[in-house]
């Protein structure tokens, strides 16, 4: 953390004070997340000094000189507490160019249209297809067939705030830019890397800790979604178990006949849907599957590969949601991840369905998206 403090480039610095004093608290709960008073009195104490620290630094760098679109002084946006990452300052190149563009329409398996817009990356690394999701509430939450704990209770979310997704998760084709450009370490390759057909720049990567996830939102100008920022772009305002609606086979890469036991483990292969075989025993093509499309057209939001949050996992969060607190869930040793995976049953790949892992772990069935 001290480490990307000091980074010379403002975007690899952590993005506000807020963070990192979050960062220090999760860092004083530490190990096994279990707090000691002295490491907690300690960690506060880091965290006031970091955080006026970093305020200050933040008053020192930001131009003096740069015009506000009103005519006045551009001033930081105001953190809010439901956003681990504020939005981008600008939306323009280095170049001057505007760094989100328009990218053309699809027709989403239902008839609707969407229009797809291109979020320039840094250099030479190419676009990322970008969909809008709208502002308004939603319903957020397992519905009345399923009773999960820690989905419950079904509640209306607010959501004032548009957003925008990565139509589909992070390549590897992306990924390696960003480890080229920054000279990041690349992803340990699965062990069935070699067993995927050609190409499989398209394949979503994995193997990547959370930390490596925003890094390279970060370099990218972008963020990791929110817990319920996911939620919102997976199912829609009215709740849909999944992306598309009711369970249908055909839509999404997930733990049917074709996935061989080898990657699953002992205990799995009860729950393995044996009537259907998707023809992807591993990742599948972040494109395979244009009939999973959620309503505001992202792809792979049920199975594929799981997807990391910016949020902190807790058990009871919807019951504190629902009680008109939507603040970001307090430090915790895991961080949220949604989605399911291509050997997951189909249960675990609702768009409800909540799972969680240490930040410092990477799989070979979790990757993620960026949002803005």
């Amino acid at each position: 953390l001290v480490l990307r403090l000091l980074e010379k480039k403002p975007a690899a610095r952590p993005a506000s004070a807020a963070l990192v004093a979050r960062e220090l608290e999760a860092i004083a709960r530490e190990p096994g997340g279990a707090a000691s008073r002295r490491g907690l009195v300690v960690g506060a104490s880091l965290a006031a000094i970091a955080a006026s620290a970093l305020v200050a630094a933040a008053i020192w760098l930001v131009p003096r000189d740069e015009p506000a679109p009103d005519g006045g002084t551009r001033q930081p946006p105001p953190a809010t507490r439901n956003e681990t990452r504020p939005a981008p300052r600008t939306n323009a190149a280095p170049s001057g160019e505007p760094k989100l563009r328009p990218g053309g329409k699809v027709t989403l398996p239902g008839g609707s249209v969407v229009q797809v817009s291109l979020w320039r990356l840094p250099g030479e690394a190419g676009e990322i297809e970008m969909v809008r999701v709208p502002p308004g509430d939603f319903l957020m939450g397992a519905g009345p067939r399923w009773n999960v704990d820690e989905e419950k209770p079904f509640h209306r979310h607010p959501m004032p705030r548009e957003l925008w997704i990565a139509r589909h998760d992070t390549t590897w084709k992306e990924y390696l830019a960003f480890c080229k450009a920054t000279g990041r370490a690349e992803p340990a390759r699965p062990r069935w890397w070699e067993r995927i057909p050609e190409p499989r720049e398209r394949h979503p990567v994995v193997n990547v800790t959370w930390e490596d996830a925003r890094a390279f939102c970060e370099w990218a100008g972008l963020r990791l979604p929110t817990e319920a920022e996911w939620e919102k772009a997976a199912r829609g305002t009215d709740g849909l178990e999944f992306p598309w609606g009711d369970w249908e086979t055909g839509r999404a890469n997930y733990y049917d006949r074709s996935c061989p036991d080898e990657v699953v483990g002992e205990g799995w292969p009860q729950y393995r849907d044996n009537r259907f075989d998707d023809t992807f025993p591993y990742t599948s093509p972040v494109d395979a599957f244009p009939e999973g499309a959620s309503p505001c057209g992202a792809l792979d939001m049920a199975g594929n590969v799981w997807q990391w949050c910016a949020d902190f996992y807790e058990t009871r969060a919807y019951e504190r949601y629902e009680s008109g607190d939507t603040s970001a869930p307090p430090p915790a040793r895991d961080r949220v991840n949604r989605g399911g995976s291509f050997k997951d049953p189909r249960s675990r790949c609702r768009s409800s369905h909540r799972a969680s892992q240490n930040p410092a772990v990477a799989t070979d069935a979790l990757g993620f998206r960026p949002a803005r």
